[in-house]
């Protein structure tokens, strides 16, 4: 899942508001400053951070997908994304030349 959809955050959000977002939402989750078991959901969140700052950098990455969601992610464009054109693990914008990368399990990020 992407780091925006986990935060509940626009992909318009200022670099700044992420990491803010992200720096809160990491120390609610982190196991010594919560009492619920919440291990999983902060490393999910770890990942999502890490995948977003690596990607960054690749201005054609737009998120992360669920292959369940394929056909319901809106490109930035507009353009709704295709499950039939999935190649290896990432599915191009038919309009742009932005892509998503492809996720076979919702918890494979952990």
């Amino acid at each position: 899942m992407s780091i925006h959809y986990l935060l509940n955050l626009p992909y318009e959000c200022s670099d700044e508001d992420l990491k803010k977002a992200y720096k809160t939402e990491l120390y609610k989750l982190h196991p010594d400053k919560s009492k619920k078991d919440t291990i999983n959901s902060y490393l999910v969140l770890r990942k999502a951070y890490e995948e977003y700052i690596t990607n960054k950098s690749d201005e054609n990455f737009f998120l992360l997908c669920p292959l369940n969601k394929i056909n319901v992610t809106v490109c930035r464009c507009g353009t709704s994304y295709d499950q039939r054109n999935i190649k290896y693990d990432r599915v191009e914008c038919e309009t742009c030349s932005c892509y998503i990368r492809v996720t076979t399990n919702l918890h494979s990020l952990t």
